[in-house]
């Protein structure tokens, strides 16, 4: 979640003119975007194979696995939300493209690009 809103932060200040002087490194293009990249949970591979996972998860999920309609949800200790790894990556790669086009550095724009690339595959 930190990732997410500090890309959204380094977007932010994309729009100003002029630029705003003097902001921390982490609040740059360059600085938001490695900063997001090198908290990615998971490798690329393991994304995709968690996300293949997933799919067969919900194509293969009985009656049990929606919400039931009309009926009231427990709101117990007993209901298990499960927030997976692969949430975070795809929470992430959702805010690098506001950034993505201003980042300088090769290195740093090289992982954002291979990142976006899976991004629809997900």
């Amino acid at each position: 979640m930190g990732a997410y809103w500090i890309l959204r932060l380094a977007a932010i200040a994309l729009r100003f003119t002029p630029p705003v002087a003097g902001l921390p490194e982490i609040l740059t293009p360059d600085g938001a975007a490695e900063w997001a990249v090198n908290r990615i949970p998971l490798s690329r591979e393991q994304a995709l194979a968690e996300s293949e996972t997933r799919k067969a998860e919900y194509l293969a999920a009985g009656e049990d696995f929606f919400a039931p309609v009309g009926q009231a949800i427990p709101l117990s200790g007993e209901v298990g939300v499960r927030f997976s790894e692969l949430h975070d990556v795809e929470l992430i790669l959702s805010a690098l493209p506001w950034v993505s086009s201003a980042v300088v550095s090769g290195e740093v724009s090289r992982d954002v690009d291979a990142w976006l690339e899976i991004r629809d595959q997900l």
